[in-house]
């Protein structure tokens, strides 16, 4: 499992939808732009699915609904382990 950091998500998006960031001073992940150029036709959807340490609980109350996803993981090879850029985390925000 490579080791990326959370701030390389925003760019790897950006680039992919050719959105350009101003103020990004990481660079995309280039193997999910690999992956993702790769595939013909090229997606116009992404699904991006960040499990944390908070929703692990909420993670494993439904991992046989999300054994789908563990198939893609399995076949592509597309997991990722995020260093983290905080040592707290901000209360979730509902709008």
């Amino acid at each position: 499992m490579a080791l990326i950091s959370l701030l390389q998500i925003a760019p790897t998006l950006a680039k992919f939808f050719g959105v350009h960031l101003n103020s990004s001073q990481t660079r995309p992940v280039e193997q999910i732009l690999k992956f993702a150029y790769s595939r013909n036709p090229i997606p116009k959807v992404v699904v991006l699915v960040v499990v944390d340490s908070l929703d692990f609980r909420f993670y494993s109350d439904f991992a046989e609904e999300l054994k789908r996803i563990h198939e893609f993981v399995k076949r592509d090879r597309l997991l990722f382990e995020c260093e983290t850029v905080s040592s707290h985390t901000a209360p979730e925000c509902f709008f």
